[in-house]
């Protein structure tokens, strides 16, 4: 009888081990997993801005091309161009001068926005992406959290080292069926870790999504609705960018309008 019980108690031993050693297996590659995901998102995060700072470089870089081919059109004005001083009247020549020096200072002044604009949104990109919009690289303790330990098993306490297999689950069931209950099929989590280390999954809220719409009746009728469209969410990443594009919109304005 001796011997039966010490074969069960190992053979117990041996299986709950193999699940403890299954369940940290598991939780080690849903954890880096995660990681991946969390840093395949920030790139496509990095990518966004790219995107948006590229906008404002490329259409600025074609503005200044253009007004610069403007602005040869203007010099060419002012040596091939001029009329002939004996065959035309001299008030036609004061006209052409004025107009051409006025647009000459407007094609400078616009290259000059143009570039003032370019440059400026350059550098807030690079500035966004160095210093807010950064690649979550997981550090050493994370790393050391989610790695599979054999004497963390040694940890567990004597119920869960002899956990008998199948019994405990279907009597759960069956308990929870005679009380007439919800029984919800998890599976028991035997790693003794948590998953505060993993990447958090952030669900705006309805007033937060308000605000960031435009406030409109129709707008308001939707948000106060269950039916929510996530599309319309705007990202914290956007939001930054928003707020560094004050700092070269009115010179790429300025530079439209000359």
């Amino acid at each position: 009888m001796e011997f039966l019980a010490a074969g069960v108690g190992a053979g117990l031993l041996n299986y709950n081990r193999k699940n403890f050693m299954f369940d940290k297996e598991q939780y080690r590659e849903r954890a880096y997993f995660s990681q991946e995901m969390k840093v395949s998102k920030y790139e496509l995060y990095r990518e966004d801005i790219k995107d948006l700072m590229d906008l404002t470089v490329s259409k600025m870089d074609v503005y200044m091309v253009i007004n610069v081919l403007q602005l040869l059109f203007c010099v060419m004005l002012f040596t091939e161009g001029m009329p002939k001083p004996r065959t035309t009247p001299l008030w036609l020549h004061w006209i052409l001068a004025a107009s051409s020096g006025s647009a000459v200072l407007y094609f400078v002044l616009s290259i000059w926005l143009g570039m003032h604009a370019s440059i400026a949104a350059h550098s807030f990109g690079v500035r966004l992406l160095t210093q807010f919009v950064r690649l979550p690289v997981p550090n050493l303790q994370q790393i050391h959290t989610a790695a599979a330990k054999a004497k963390d098993y040694e940890a567990l306490s004597l119920t869960d080292m002899l956990r008998i297999p199948v019994l405990q689950q279907q009597f759960r069931k069956l308990t929870a069926t005679l009380g007439n209950l919800s029984f919800e099929n998890r599976a028991e989590d035997t790693t003794g870790l948590d998953d505060s280390f993993l990447p958090e999954v952030y669900v705006p809220s309805l007033e937060e999504t308000a605000a960031l719409r435009p406030c409109t009746e129709t707008g308001a009728r939707f948000v106060a609705s269950r039916s929510f469209d996530w599309m319309f969410f705007v990202s914290r990443h956007i939001q930054l960018y928003r707020e560094l594009q004050a700092n070269w919109q009115a010179w790429v304005l300025f530079a439209l309008v000359y």
